[in-house]
């Protein structure tokens, strides 16, 4: 078995427990919340930060199954990008929600970098469309 095949195998199942905690986290969010005192207005945006990390883990599972395919350079993988940018881009409003409700550096860090992931997420996105465009011509001259 090479090494590219014993880390997918070992990333999938990954992709599928950090997807359960995610899942779970958004479930006991409000119990949580108010057990260590904070406000329980935080619920929404926790929700909205949990739902779209399973949701990006997601879609890195079906880039996983194309690579592990031996089609990485596919145009689904396109589509995986681009929704996981969206996702970006949600933890970063959800993490700009919360400040009204209490100020953090953190949080304000938090927006910028999945801001920047999800910019990086685009230009990715882009990339592999037009790697997968060369691909396709690259087979019709063959």
């Amino acid at each position: 078995m090479t090494k590219g095949r014993v880390e997918l195998t070992i990333l999938t199942p990954l992709c599928y427990v950090s997807m359960a905690v995610a899942i779970v986290c958004a479930a006991f969010a409000p119990y949580l919340l108010t057990r260590f005192g904070y406000q329980s207005a935080y619920a929404a945006p926790l929700w909205l930060i949990a739902l779209a990390f399973a949701f990006a883990v997601w879609q890195l599972r079906g880039i996983l199954k194309l690579v592990a395919s031996g089609d990485p350079f596919s145009r689904r993988n396109e589509k995986y990008l681009r929704r996981i940018s969206w996702c970006c881009f949600a933890v970063a409003v959800a993490a700009l929600a919360m400040l009204p409700i209490y100020f953090s550096l953190i949080k304000v860090l938090m927006a910028l970098f999945a801001i920047a992931g999800g910019l990086v997420m685009r230009v990715l996105a882009r990339v592999f469309l037009l790697a997968a465009q060369q691909k396709e011509e690259m087979d019709l001259i063959i």
